[in-house]
């Protein structure tokens, strides 16, 4: 699953799988945007289960699984901004009850309070 489309493109993501991907099992460039999402597994895809920019990983739950058998078991994060949430406040990243870490692919810019929980890898 790709989106493109800047900001128009746009999409929830719930109780689902995501397998047998020949690269991503799902790719959220920049300026795309995750609305809910729960739940759901990426399992044996080419490349890492996920990629997005980093304004969207705050959307991620801890119970979706990243690990199982994907290329690289990893989220990949693009070179990408995090901009201020309306009404103030920070971005929190998950950690993951499947131990995924994250990946970074360039420089994160950061215009708001960014917090890593605990066992964030």
């Amino acid at each position: 699953i790709t989106l493109f489309g800047g900001s128009r493109a746009q999409i929830t993501l719930k109780n689902s799988l995501i397998a047998e991907g020949a690269g991503y099992g799902m790719h959220l460039p920049d300026g795309a945007v995750l609305g809910e999402f729960a739940n759901n597994t990426f399992s044996n895809n080419a490349e890492a289960g996920i990629k997005l920019a980093a304004d969207n990983v705050r959307m991620l739950d801890a119970a979706s699984i990243f690990t199982s058998g994907n290329g690289r078991n990893i989220i990949e994060v693009s070179s990408s901004n995090l901009p201020a949430l309306p009404g103030g406040g920070e971005v929190q990243w998950k950690a993951f009850a499947d131990k995924t870490p994250y990946r970074i692919l360039g420089q994160i810019t950061s215009a708001t309070g960014w917090k890593l929980e605990p066992g964030v890898t």
